[in-house]
């Protein structure tokens, strides 16, 4: 009996995590990390943030949501930050679109391609472009749980900045 129970236990604990990334409909959250900033002919700087790694060249964290569909993500990104004193600010949106290699089982690899813009308002108003892609793995936790590690390479297009970078994303998996 104590036997049929374990393997019981056993069985419940092993399957129950395998639909979670199946199961998630969409999450909501934010990213941390690092980039390497390349401009060409100029100085390479690196950008670490805590929250952080968002998409003005990883100074300021995005709110994502990311929406499911079988091995689909598709995954809108905002940020925004306002300076009162000067009337500055910064609004950063992205459009990241993935594919989840094992999208049934508990923790998936994947890979996404992405466009961003960043839109500079006050003194200094300019808008840049960039696109870029990633290599990446997510993990369900306790079917709430979403925790992503993202290995990405971003080309900003107007000021030739090439963004080489690391994040990890923490979300709410909602189903």
């Amino acid at each position: 009996m104590k036997t049929l129970i374990l393997a019981l236990a056993a069985g419940v604990i092993v399957t129950l995590p395998l639909k979670a990334q199946e199961a998630t409909k969409f999450e909501v959250g934010t990213h941390l990390g690092a980039s390497i900033l390349i401009p060409e002919g100029g100085s390479t700087a690196v950008v670490v943030g805590i929250p952080g790694a968002g998409t003005a060249a990883g100074l300021f964290p995005p709110i994502y949501l990311t929406f499911y569909a079988h091995n689909l993500m598709i995954e809108p990104q905002l940020a925004f930050v306002y300076e009162s004193s000067g009337g500055n600010g910064l609004i950063d949106a992205a459009l990241q679109v993935g594919y989840l290699i094992q999208p049934t089982s508990a923790g998936s690899p994947y890979f996404a391609f992405h466009g961003l813009t960043v839109n500079a308002f006050g003194d200094g108003s300019s808008t840049e472009w960039a696109a870029g892609a990633s290599l990446g793995y997510r993990q369900v936790v306790k079917n709430a749980l979403g925790l992503r590690l993202e290995a990405r390479y971003r080309r900003f297009f107007e000021s030739h900045l090439n963004d080489i970078g690391i994040v990890f994303g923490v979300g709410a998996a909602i189903h």
